[in-house]
């Protein structure tokens, strides 16, 4: 039974760890902010070129964590602590990722296509 109660105990931890390894990079940056705009769209009016490899490398330090948090789960795994946590692991480096890639379909440019091309997986 206590490990069911170490199981949140342990997501708000590597959230708070994500956060704390990111911190610095967050304040000002749209990407990883709440898109607090209707229908929680993007703020593309906020968002500089400048802002996507930070936002980029905060983000798969956010979806480490949160995998990281699902494998020491000391709980035995069910769909919904394993499966359902793995399909929500990662979201925030997906709409990021989405916003850039994106932009670069729809008005590239040499600076998106740098950008692209260096957070890329290699």
């Amino acid at each position: 039974m206590n490990h069911i109660r170490l199981f949140p105990m342990a997501i708000l931890v590597a959230f708070t760890l994500a956060s704390c390894n990111s911190g610095e990079k967050k304040e000002g940056n749209p990407l990883l902010a709440e898109f607090n705009t209707p229908h929680q769209t993007p703020p593309f009016e906020e968002i500089k070129r400048e802002h996507f490899v930070p936002a980029i490398d905060s983000a798969i330090t956010i979806a480490r964590s949160e995998m990281d948090a699902i494998i020491s789960n000391p709980v035995a795994p069910t769909f919904e602590n394993t499966i359902e946590a793995m399909d929500r692991a990662g979201s925030k480096l997906t709409s990021i990722s989405t916003i850039l890639f994106n932009l670069n379909y729809a008005e590239t440019d040499s600076t998106l296509q740098k950008i692209v091309r260096e957070v890329a997986p290699k």
